[in-house]
């Protein structure tokens, strides 16, 4: 009798201590996956990063000049994890990656192009790990193709990280003989703001000044 004890007393405790070995083992396993999603996620954000030229503070951008966006280094598959367009991948409409701001001690800051009329640049905050903090474009949209319309659009991003966004407007009244001259009107539309030290974008709302 004693020696059946005995043995139902080395089994339960065999039975236990490998129990612990099977957890230890489960739970490494379940480190080695997180840790290689972690590193995946990394690389692909080095290599998009690195898509983006450095820029040089201030900044000046005129969309409405001639594009020279395609010789730039195009956002496409793995860059949708961090760049979410409904052009992305398409054979005609390309998003370009054109600078990336210095200062990067705190957070990413990157300009891309997103295809319009014109080549629109969309400014990008991401945290060191790749996550999206803010995000807004810098244009203001409010070109047009009526008669006796022109625009010249202007975004300066400046040493201190403020931002300025401007599009001098010109526009008339016209009919079947044409534009209207003395009915000319000239204003500027504009926004302004900055990067602030944690990343977020702060845009004002669209104001319009009279010339």
């Amino acid at each position: 009798m004693k020696t059946k004890l005995f043995l139902v007393i080395l089994i339960f405790i065999t039975s236990c201590n490998a129990h612990p070995s099977a957890l230890q083992k489960s739970t490494d396993s379940s480190s080695f996956i997180a840790s290689s999603d972690y590193d995946s996620n990394t690389t692909n954000f080095r290599r998009f990063l690195a898509k983006f030229k450095p820029a040089k503070l201030p900044l000046i951008i005129r969309p409405f000049d001639d594009d020279p966006y395609s010789r730039l280094p195009l956002i496409y598959g793995r860059d949708s994890i961090f760049i979410q367009t409904e052009y992305k991948d398409s054979s005609l409409d390309k998003v370009y990656a054109y600078r990336i701001l210095p200062d990067t001690i705190n957070s990413f800051k990157v300009i891309w192009m997103e295809p319009a009329e014109m080549s629109i640049p969309v400014l990008t905050t991401f945290s060191k790990s790749g996550n999206k903090i803010s995000e807004e474009s810098l244009t203001l949209g409010q070109c047009g193709s009526d008669c006796c319309f022109t625009c010249n659009e202007t975004i300066i991003i400046n040493q201190d990280l403020s931002i300025y966004s401007a599009d001098s407007i010109k526009s008339c009244t016209c009919d079947s003989t044409g534009p209207k001259e003395n009915t000319m009107k000239k204003y500027v539309m504009m926004k302004t703001g900055r990067i602030s030290g944690d990343g977020k974008i702060q845009l004002s709302k669209m104001t319009r000044k009279e010339q």
